[in-house]
């Protein structure tokens, strides 16, 4: 399933399931476009998918996330090009993988649903990606 939008109902579901004050790691699998398809009304361009999302949608995204005690330890991981699938579906490839530590899902959703997010970072990633997974993660107990 291709998607790049970020989906109300699940962030419902996951806001459920992870408990209140949880800290959780977020996967982003990322599929780049070849050429950015920003909408006629975004100012920053960038040429390609990887350009908009490395360089326009990260600072965004940082720049809002360091903004509020709520979102302040938000830490990004890593980031690193995907070599290759070696178990999965052939026609679900992706080119990088980003991991995100978040405090909370509290601070997940004040990021995405905040102003700033939406006028400066979606832009970028909408134009920048062809498709995306976000999977939220939370440590387990070790037995």
């Amino acid at each position: 399933m291709i998607t790049t939008e970020l989906d109300p109902k699940n962030i419902s579901a996951a806001a459920a399931k992870i408990p209140a004050n949880t800290p959780f790691l977020m996967l982003n699998l990322l599929r780049y476009r070849k050429h950015a398809a920003y909408s006629p009304s975004t100012e920053t361009r960038f040429s390609t998918g990887q350009e908009a999302y490395l360089q326009g949608y990260l600072p965004a995204f940082g720049v809002v996330a360091s903004k509020s005690e709520v979102t302040k330890n938000i830490k990004p991981i890593l980031i690193g090009s995907v070599i290759q699938t070696i178990v999965g579906p052939a026609d679900e490839q992706w080119d990088d993988m980003a991991l995100v530590q978040y405090p909370n899902f509290e601070a997940f959703q004040a990021v995405a649903q905040s102003e700033e997010y939406q006028r400066n970072a979606e832009p970028h990633r909408l134009a920048a990606l062809e498709n995306l997974r976000l999977i939220a993660i939370i440590q387990r107990d070790r037995p």
